[in-house]
């Protein structure tokens, strides 16, 4: 008998095969993962331009209802709507996934 020092033409495609299918197990997975990133970094940006018009807005009053777009890439539009003493100000993007996303933030009205 020969001793045999190294791997197997056999052993080396098993290994393969085996790594081949964690790889291909996992991958969708991280598709998924990273759409979600981008999600959440578009809902980000929303949430902080509407903050910022919020500030801007406190500065300068005006007549309610007040619509802005934002010309960028996520198509965000910002409305600012008087209810009750406070002043609701919403965030309105579509999705990648093609949905309709929107987070409001309120605002006590000063006197």
């Amino acid at each position: 008998m020969r001793s045999s020092k190294g791997f197997t033409f056999a052993e080396t495609v098993a290994a393969f095969s085996i790594m081949m299918v964690i790889t291909l197990a996992i991958y969708p997975a991280l598709i998924e993962i990273r759409l979600e990133q981008k999600e959440l970094a578009i809902e980000r940006y929303a949430i902080t331009t509407l903050q910022d018009q919020f500030l801007l807005q406190s500065e300068s009053p005006s007549t309610y209802p007040y619509l802005i777009s934002e010309s960028n890439d996520y198509g965000i539009t910002i409305l600012f709507q008087k209810e009750n003493q406070f002043i609701k100000g919403c965030a309105i993007w579509t999705s990648i996934e093609q949905e309709k996303q929107e987070v409001c933030l309120y605002a006590l009205q000063e006197q």
